[in-house]
């Protein structure tokens, strides 16, 4: 099988402060796959390359923290005082966020390259089966940014990424159906990550120009190249066994254990012009360059044990209840440009969860309900520490339900609902770490009672959809979503900061024959204004705008 795929789309944001639009985003991709199968041998082959230009989101400013002004994009968890250290003048520091408007000055871009290649191996031997997986997969980022969006040159970014990754996992797997179950598996998992950054920080020289008397002094200019390699090697087994015809037990154990390294090297050079509040010891026409080299490493295992109970009632209902430990190993932060330590420390969490399963009407309707509970021990968390970047951990916890139901209304009809509900969803211990940038001056807060970022308390989504054949080999689709999410917090070194609750319509009609198909879709039909992922960075917090009502048509060939 052998496809591709092309998109161009035009941007809809506006750049106030250079008067122009970004550029649009242009994109295509292949994908390839190759099957072979005899007796008791498969081999699966799948292949895909994405090449996208101008594919980043814009960034809005939400609040600048040298000031703690707020736009009117999200709203204080609680009145802050008004403490204006960077006095930068008249000139109006907040993006117009309730339009798609946003102000750099510069008209950045983000291109980036995926390419992966798969191979999956499968022989059937009399009592068990061999799997064997291997994977590569590169990833390459060149974006250029003004960090902030604020339409002052206060900190611009170029930025070099690539990623390089090899897995190899074999799995044996023994005959499915029986009263005794096993598996076997181990991985090795190999990654080069490597972070090349050149940033130009015009804080100083803004700050020195108060008056307008050092217009043309030298800003900052750092450079960081960090190279950083992790090697992932881990064992694994679990074995079931059903104790009657209507109980099964399941455990399983994991060890895992990863080596990170850390190979950095910084260069920073600052010419001031005259000494400021900031760096009073800088004297007029002096120029600093501070190289700063660092080689860490460090590796982190754990062991990993689940267990499951699962019980048929009937054969349309079954409940279960599971626990298992999870493991996310330390690393580095290669953002990081301070003389601080870059590491941070693995994270560990325990889950605990019931479930009931259950089906009616022959299969046409399902209904499943999920409550559970997770426990983090040293969650890493990212924050502002000291000046720069930087990962925390602290520990978290967090319960919940989930609910989800489907529903056959007739052959053609199909409609189904999602709801979830996090009652709690709180920090437990630690620091989370405020600071402004500029000055150095900040401010610890305690993580205990504080909610983690990107929990809304309430979510929901429910869908219809409708199919229907006609003519000649012809079918109909018709299709529509509803999503909606409560308010939640954005940042975890900011729990002020909490993005309001949305509701997002999406619809689609297709229409399909055999390898060829058309479809008229609509996105955020109700054109709400919503966030994407935000950003604490050194001097603002910011974040992507959502798309505003979009049509589009999309023509496919299959072959």
């Amino acid at each position: 099988m052998l496809g591709g795929r092309a998109k161009h789309a035009n941007a809809f944001d506006y750049n106030v402060t250079t008067g122009k639009r970004p550029p649009d985003t242009d994109g295509w991709g292949l994908i390839g796959a190759v099957r072979y199968a005899k007796d008791d041998l498969e081999i699966n082959i799948n292949g895909d390359y994405d090449d996208l230009k101008n594919s980043g989101p814009l960034y809005h400013t939400v609040r600048f923290r040298d000031s703690f002004q707020y736009s009117s994009l999200f709203t204080p968890r609680a009145p802050l005082p008004t403490r204006p250290l960077l006095d930068l003048g008249p000139r109006e520091l907040v993006t117009d966020t309730l339009s798609s408007n946003y102000a750099s000055n510069i008209d950045g871009y983000e291109n980036r390259t995926v390419h992966g290649l798969t191979a999956n191996i499968s022989y059937d031997f009399a009592a068990f089966t061999l799997k064997s997986t291997s994977s590569w997969r590169g990833f390459e980022l060149d974006a250029l940014s003004n960090v902030g969006s604020v339409g002052l040159p206060l900190f611009n970014v170029l930025t070099d990424i690539e990623q390089d990754q090899y897995s190899q996992e074999i799995t044996l797997v023994s005959e499915s159906g029986k009263r005794f179950e096993w598996i076997l598996g181990a991985l090795y998992y190999h990654e080069v990550f490597t972070y090349v950054q050149d940033s130009i920080d015009f804080r100083g020289r803004l700050t020195n120009n108060v008056g307008g008397d050092n217009a043309g002094i030298t800003p900052t200019v750092t450079n960081v190249n960090a190279r950083q390699p992790t090697d992932t090697f881990a064992v694994y087994g679990q074995v079931g066994y059903r104790l009657t015809d209507a109980l099964k037990v399941t455990v399983g154990l994991r060890y895992a254990r990863d080596k990170r390294a850390s190979n950095k090297i910084q260069t920073s050079t600052i010419n001031f012009g005259k000494p400021t509040q900031f760096n009073p010891v800088i004297f007029p026409g002096t120029t600093v360059t501070n190289p700063i080299t660092t080689n860490e490493s460090a590796t982190w295992d754990d062991l990993l044990p689940e267990a499951v109970i699962q019980y048929e009632i009937n054969d349309d209902v079954s409940i279960y209840a599971k626990a298992n430990k999870s493991y996310r190993p330390g690393g580095y932060s290669p953002q990081r440009t301070a003389t601080a330590p870059t590491r941070f420390e693995k994270e560990s969490s325990w889950t605990y969860e019931a479930g009931l399963r259950t089906k009616a009407f022959d299969g046409r309707a399902t209904f499943n309900l999920t409550g559970f509970y997770t426990q983090w021990k040293d969650q890493q968390v990212q924050v502002i520490a000291q000046t720069e970047f930087a990962v925390a951990n602290n520990d978290a916890h967090m319960a919940g339900l989930e609910l989800e139901s489907r529903f056959e209304v007739t052959p053609e009809f199909q409609a189904g609902l999602a709801l979830a509900w996090l009652p709690k969803a709180d920090y437990s211990s630690g620091l989370l770490q405020v600071r402004d940038v500029v000055t150095g001056i900040g401010r610890n807060i305690p993580a205990k009672g504080n909610r983690m970022p990107y929990a809304s308390k309430w979510s929901g989504s429910v869908f219809g959809q409708y199919k229907k054949e006609f003519g000649d080999g012809w079918e109909l689709m018709l299709r529509a979503d509803v999503s909606n999410m409560s308010s939640q917090f954005r940042i975890a070194g900011n729990p002020e900061i909490v993005s309001p609750s949305f509701t997002s319509l999406d619809s689609r009609v297709a229409l399909t024959k055999g390898a060829y198909s058309i479809a008229f879709w609509g996105h955020n039909l109700l054109n709400e204004r919503y966030y994407g992922s935000t950003t604490s960075l050194p001097f603002a917090d910011s974040t992507p705008i959502s798309d505003p009502r979009t049509y589009g048509l999309t023509i496919g060939v299959r072959y």
